[in-house]
């Protein structure tokens, strides 16, 4: 015969082991559930989504200006004023047509959503004092800043 105190070891022994399978099981089902999920996450390799119409006007980063001070030597400061004058014009004519305006650094990469819910994606790096046009139908344009007005017109109708 099997003394009480055994039997009450091997008892305790075999609940435990019959417990430990089953929280093993649970366990097994939880992290099933939980890589379902996370392999459908990705991070996307862009920085914003646009969806909806605007003008994105584009600025130059300090580490743009810097560059281009040192490549452009004493004529930079003419380029500035140059640029600043035509995008003053540009956000001008965005206000008056109440056209959605975004105002970003020339950095990192967007992605628009076109109407066939494709991703058209722009790195912005070298667009320094440029608006990108976006009718959230087709591409995005690069819009001329020289002549906005009709640029402006002819492609967001």
């Amino acid at each position: 015969m099997i003394p009480i105190t055994k039997l009450k070891f091997t008892m305790s022994l075999l609940l435990l082991i019959a417990i430990g399978c089953k929280n093993k099981t649970e366990q097994q089902k939880i992290a099933a559930k939980t890589k379902a999920y996370t392999a459908v996450i990705t991070k996307p390799d862009y920085d914003s989504l646009i969806t909806t119409p605007c003008a994105l006007v584009l600025y130059p980063t300090m580490q743009q200006i810097n560059k281009m001070k040192k490549e452009d030597g004493e004529d930079f400061f003419t380029i500035v004023d140059d640029n600043q004058f035509y995008l003053a014009g540009c956000q001008t004519y965005l206000d008056s047509v109440k056209f959605k305006t975004i105002v970003k650094d020339s950095k990192g990469t967007l992605a628009f959503k076109i109407a066939n819910n494709q991703l058209y994606k722009l790195k912005l790096g070298s667009l320094s004092w440029s608006i990108i046009l976006f009718d959230g139908k087709t591409k995005p344009h690069k819009a001329d800043i020289t002549m906005f007005d009709d640029d402006f017109k002819s492609y967001i109708k």
